[in-house]
């Protein structure tokens, strides 16, 4: 006998089995997908028109690619659950829930229709009660849902006001009445309209200057929860600020955290925050306002929009060459000394986010002269972390250029500083990518070496994707060996890893090393599979420099070429 699977979204979001929940839904992006297709019943709902909803004011291009690896994630977990195939194409454009599968917000409206139509049908008003179970996603606060509750409860309200006027007080009935579930949401909090207090403001600032540096550090998680306990009085800080109309402290505040939003994966709102609070002229002096340029300049470019990010970070650049321009004419006195070293620190910040804008853009010349330029201001000024920051970042571009001498160099330089750390992390990710490097000089024994170096210096905390590099790596090298037992190991662990990272080039990416080692190793069903989920992540992140070499050396039957 075959099982029932019906989904559900009033009162709780969860997947069940013949009447029992065996997987409930939280707030993530894929599980986000699936409320809004239930939502649709069984018509199809546009890719464009969803990825929208999900990822409201981002780029168009890069919102497809979240939804097309959410989509990839989310249909894998639901195989994996033994579930039937939930989700289907319609058309090239278009998804839909398959029919078949039931849910109890389309048994919910059906017998809130049945009741308008009749009234006297007292079985479809009770059915309706019962179902409503305290609302549609009660817990959860997706950016579309509020309204949404808002229709569910008031069907539910007009089927209440039905069964008052129709129904004789009957124990059922009467039993229906006592247990009628409370509002499916919570009201928002007041803002308050009274001024923060000043150590409120110091203590908030003093959070976002932090955050500067903790969400670039081994520390990032613990410093996302802190802004994460004190994310509802930076909102009040914000929204008084917009109604005042003195936004300087909030917009000083806000373009420090840009990275909090970064990491939320919610780019839009810190756009649109900052945008808002930026649009006052009188908002901060010039330094203040540099960082408001930098911090949409680097929300643009990670959301794709390559031109708007350029214009941002262009102007934060010219206000620091400004700055140094008059600074050099009153170069003898001592205050003009101090006003020099912040004019520096102003001008390295323009420069990284210049050059992190170009490498994103795929403009590689552009991205090396800008590092150049930073590595030279943070060398002056003896920044260690900085620097050590810089020569990675600026190893990464010479890596994509594939000058494997450059980033042997540039990759050693920061090794010799952080040999003074020896517990720093940042020394694994060194030598992943060291072990990339020599890898492209084809010095296996070197690119061997440091992988597993790596591997040994970075614990199960550490950024995925070096530890993804570090496998791939030797995975690489096994099978150039013949030794494809040892590769698809590597690789099997590299793709584990790849999920965690919600990102459709790393899942992509170790899958096509999977497909080529499961290839040669006679497992010829399995290749198949992950070859056609790789292409198909590699397409929609753009890879096509991956894609290419993929399919050559899948054609070839032979691995991957380095330089290829």
């Amino acid at each position: 006998m075959s099982s029932i699977w019906r989904l559900r979204l009033l009162g709780q979001f969860s997947l069940d089995r013949d009447g029992e929940p065996i997987e409930f839904f939280g707030a993530r992006k894929e599980e986000e997908l699936l409320a809004l297709l239930v939502l649709g019943h069984t018509l199809p709902l546009p890719r464009d028109e969803l990825a929208a909803t999900i990822w409201p004011g981002v780029y168009r291009k890069v919102a497809r690619k979240n939804l097309s690896y959410n989509l990839f994630v989310l249909k894998k977990r639901l195989a994996e659950l033994g579930a039937p195939e939930l989700i289907l194409d319609a058309g090239s454009r278009a998804l839909r829930i398959a029919p078949g599968i039931s849910a109890d917000l389309w048994e919910f409206n059906e017998a809130v229709a049945a009741a308008t139509a009749d009234p006297a049908r007292t079985d479809a008003l009770e059915r309706a009660i019962s179902l409503y179970n305290g609302g549609l996603l009660p817990q959860h606060d997706f950016r579309w849902v509020e309204e949404r509750q808002t229709q569910v409860r008031q069907r539910f309200d007009s089927v209440v006001e039905l069964f008052q006027e129709v129904a004789s007080p009957s124990p059922i009935r009467r039993d229906l009445f006592e247990h009628l579930p409370s509002p499916a949401w919570r009201p928002a909090p007041p803002i308050r309209d009274v001024p923060p207090s000043r150590e409120l403001l110091e203590d908030l600032r003093a959070l976002a200057i932090g955050a500067e540096s903790g969400l670039l550090s081994s520390e990032r998680t613990a410093w996302l929860e802190k802004i994460d306990t004190a994310w509802p009085q930076v909102e009040e800080l914000i929204a008084r600020a917009l109604r005042s109309g003195d936004t300087t402290e909030a917009l000083d505040i806000a373009s420090r955290m840009w990275r909090y939003w970064l990491l939320r994966g919610d780019i839009a709102s810190g756009w649109q925050v900052i945008t808002k609070l930026f649009a006052n002229p009188s908002a901060g002096g010039l330094e203040r306002r540099a960082r408001a340029y930098h911090a949409l300049g680097m929300l643009a470019s990670y959301q794709g929009d390559h031109d708007i990010a350029r214009h941002h970070l262009d102007g934060e650049l010219a206000i620091w060459r400004d700055a140094e321009d008059h600074a050099r004419r009153r170069r003898d006195t001592e205050p003009a000394l101090r006003q020099n070293n912040e004019i520096s620190v102003g001008l390295l910040r323009a420069l990284t986010g210049s050059a992190i804008a170009y490498y994103n853009a795929g403009a590689y010349e552009l991205a090396s002269t800008a590092y150049d330029q930073a590595l030279s201001i943070a060398r002056a000024l003896g920044d260690r972390d900085d620097l050590i920051r810089l020569l990675y970042n600026r190893a990464l571009v010479a890596l994509k250029d594939q000058d494997a001498l450059v980033a042997q160099r540039l990759l050693h330089e920061r090794l010799s500083i952080l040999e003074a750390s020896p517990e720093d992390e940042r020394q694994g990710a060194t030598h992943a990518h060291l072990a990339s490097a020599y890898m492209l000089e084809r010095d296996d024994q070197r690119a061997r070496s440091h992988a597993q170096l790596a591997l040994e210096s970075l614990s199960e905390d550490a950024a995925p994707n070096d530890r993804i590099v570090a496998l791939q790596i030797l995975g690489r090298i096994a099978h150039n060996d013949g030794e494809l037992g040892t590769a698809i190991e590597h690789f099997r662990a590299a793709l584990g890893i790849s999920h965690e990272l919600d990102s459709l080039w790393w899942v992509g990416s170790s899958m096509r090393f999977l497909a080529l080692a499961l290839r040669d190793a006679g497992e010829h069903d399995e290749a198949e599979r992950h070859a056609a989920n790789a292409r198909q992540l590699l397409h929609a992140s753009g890879a096509a420099d991956e894609l290419q070499r993929f399919e050559t050396a899948w054609d070839e039957g032979a691995p991957e070429d380095p330089l290829a």
